[in-house]
C-alpha cells in the first residue's frame, strides 16, 4: 500500500471497531470505484462535507428577531451574522451541524454582564450560503468576521466542537490574545475524520483524493492543521470545558493538553455528553466568569464591570 503523509492519523484509529456493515459498504464502494469512480467520490464528498441544520426553536427565533443582522462575504458565500447589545462583544462559534443561535442560553447572562453578543452561521450552515463546507473553509471564514467592522470589538470567544477547532486554527494564524472558552473541542480532528471514513467503509484511495482536493482548493497542507498541534502555538488564555462521557470528541486529548500547557484551564463535567453542555447553567456561569476574569486582568472591561 502506497504511503501517505496522513498515515499517522489513519494508524491511530482502531480498525477492530469497524463493524460488519462498514465492511460491506467498503466492498460496495470498491466495486463502485471500478464501475463509476466519479459517482463514488461525489457521494462521499456530499456525505462528509454537507452539514444538516436543525430547525430553529421558538426561543432561537426570538433571539434572531431582536438581533441586528449582517451579511459578510467569505470566498464566494455570504455568512449570516447577528449582533445583540452594545459594547465589547463575546463571539459564539458553533460546531458541525450547528448554528450560532444554539448558544442562546448564554446570551442574556452575557448582556447582563455588559457585553454584546455576536453570533453567526458558518458556511453552508443555518442561514448562511452554501451546500458543502469543511474545517478549513470554516476556519477561514473567521478571518472575514474579525476583519469586518462588527467583529473588531470581540474580546472573548466561546466555541463548541468543530467551532473550537476552527478558532484554534484562526488564532494559530493571527496570534491574538483574545481569551477562549472551548467546549467539547474536537482537538484530534484529523484522527476523528479518518476514523469516520473507516467506520463508514470509505476506501482509502477515495478519501485521500478528496482531501487532496481540499488542499488544492485552499492551498494548505491538511496534515499541519490538526487542532491539537495548533493549540501548542497559541498563547491565549483558554478554558476547556469537556464532559467525561462525550462519545463524539473524547475528553482524553483535552485533559492531556491542559496538563501540558500553563495557559489552559480545564473543567470536567459528568453526564452531559457532547451537546448538552450548552444548556447547563454551571457551564454558562463558568464560561462567563472566565472571560470576565481575563478581561479584568487586561483592564478591558465594560463600564458595568469596572
Amino acid at each position: 500500500m502506497k504511503q501517505s503523509k496522513f498515515d499517522l492519523f489513519i494508524k491511530s484509529t482502531n480498525v477492530r471497531n469497524i463493524n460488519l456493515s462498514a465492511r460491506i459498504l467498503n466492498i460496495v464502494f470498491r466495486i463502485g470505484e471500478i464501475i463509476y469512480p466519479k459517482g463514488v467520490a461525489d457521494f462521499v464528498r456530499k456525505k462528509f462535507f454537507t452539514p444538516v441544520t436543525k430547525p430553529l426553536t421558538k426561543a432561537q427565533e426570538e433571539w434572531i428577531s431582536k438581533a441586528s443582522p449582517y451579511k459578510i462575504r467569505s470566498r464566494n458565500k455570504f455568512l449570516q451574522v447577528w449582533k445583540v447589545g452594545n459594547g465589547p462583544s463575546i463571539m459564539f462559534m458553533h460546531g458541525w451541524n450547528g448554528r450560532g443561535v444554539q448558544f442562546h442560553r448564554f446570551f442574556q447572562p452575557v448582556l447582563d454582564a455588559g457585553y454584546s453578543v455576536l453570533f453567526f452561521d458558518a458556511p453552508a450552515h443555518g442561514l448562511s450560503e452554501g451546500e458543502m463546507t469543511n474545517y478549513i473553509e470554516i476556519s477561514e471564514s473567521l478571518d472575514c468576521i474579525f476583519n469586518h467592522e462588527v467583529g473588531k470589538d470581540v474580546v472573548g470567544v466561546i466555541a463548541h466542537s468543530l467551532g473550537a477547532s476552527a478558532i484554534i486554527n484562526y488564532m494559530s494564524r493571527h496570534q491574538s490574545d483574545i481569551p477562549l472558552v472551548l467546549i467539547a473541542a474536537a482537538l484530534q480532528l484529523m484522527e476523528l475524520l479518518f476514523a469516520n471514513f473507516q467506520m463508514h467503509g470509505v476506501p482509502r484511495g477515495t478519501y485521500l483524493k478528496l482531501l487532496e482536493e481540499v488542499e488544492l482548493e485552499f492551498d494548505v497542507p491538511l496534515d499541519t492543521q490538526n487542532p491539537i498541534d495548533l493549540i501548542l502555538e497559541i498563547k491565549n488564555d483558554i478554558l476547556i470545558i469537556h464532559d467525561s462521557e462525550d462519545k463524539t470528541t473524547p475528553i482524553s486529548p483535552a485533559k492531556a493538553i491542559a496538563h501540558q500547557l500553563e495557559n489552559i484551564e480545564i473543567l470536567e463535567t459528568e453526564g452531559l455528553g457532547h451537546s448538552r453542555l450548552l444548556n447547563q447553567k454551571s457551564v454558562i456561569v463558568r464560561s462567563l466568569d472566565f472571560l470576565i476574569r481575563c478581561q479584568k486582568s487586561k483592564r478591558v472591561v465594560p463600564a458595568i464591570l469596572s
